[in-house]
């Protein structure tokens, strides 16, 4: 199975005048709170049914400096388990799927002024107990040296600054997921999550080329 990795867009017929794009935010602040303490790096969250069960309700939003919306769209405070906010026609797409839920979970927010329903759109982060590290491939942004190997999360975070992660080696169990989100890398998407999107025309994304600068790879490790 291809994966590839999606950012929000930057096309300017889509995102107008504006230098980012679209991006919400959210105004519960008992939610916002709730989000920083429970669904961060520091949880491993293999599952988040019981950190959903408890997310503070409702939870509400706002578009910021915009009045239309788009399928898929940023959420002002980084978090590496929001991996955005979405409408109910991107929620339909991916649902159609059938992918296993344990990959994924939407989570309903209302948006100021908009009668349309959105979503925060959840994914859990795999933990660095399966990322084959000795395997995972990186590189140099200064000298542009490729294929620097490093043993362990700790070499990296002592590693200089301009060292990137280019390929994350995941656990083999892995590999008929159609969402994978490793703990020291950005979501990955299944080639049939990409196509059903385009298919069904999901304004906002954009996939990013595997010939850019900080794209990033997977593979997975055989026992």
């Amino acid at each position: 199975m291809e994966y590839f990795q999606i950012d929000f867009t930057l096309d300017k017929k889509v995102r107008g005048r504006y230098e980012m794009p679209h991006t919400i935010e959210i105004t519960s602040k008992e939610v916002s709170e709730y989000i920083d303490q429970n669904l961060s790096y520091k949880n491993n969250c293999e599952s988040i049914d019981d950190v959903l069960d408890n997310l503070p309700e409702p939870v509400v939003g706002k578009l910021l400096k915009r009045k239309d919306v788009v399928d898929y769209m940023d959420y002002c405070y980084d978090n590496p388990i929001v991996v955005g906010v979405v409408s109910s026609k991107f929620k339909q797409v991916i649902e159609s799927l059938q992918i296993n839920k344990n990959e994924y979970r939407f989570k309903e927010l209302k948006l100021k002024n908009f009668e349309d329903s959105f979503y925060l759109f959840l994914v859990p982060m795999i933990p660095e107990t399966d990322i084959v590290f000795p395997e995972c491939l990186f590189w140099n942004e200064e000298t542009n040296e490729e294929n620097i190997r490093l043993d362990c999360r700790e070499s990296w975070a002592k590693a200089s600054i301009d060292i990137c992660l280019r390929k994350v080696v995941v656990n083999s169990k892995y590999k008929n997921n159609d969402i994978i989100s490793p703990r020291i890398a950005n979501v990955f998407f299944s080639e049939r999550i990409i196509r059903a999107l385009e298919n069904n025309n999901i304004v906002g994304f954009d996939v990013i080329p595997k010939t850019q600068r900080y794209s990033q790879s997977i593979s997975f490790h055989e026992e």
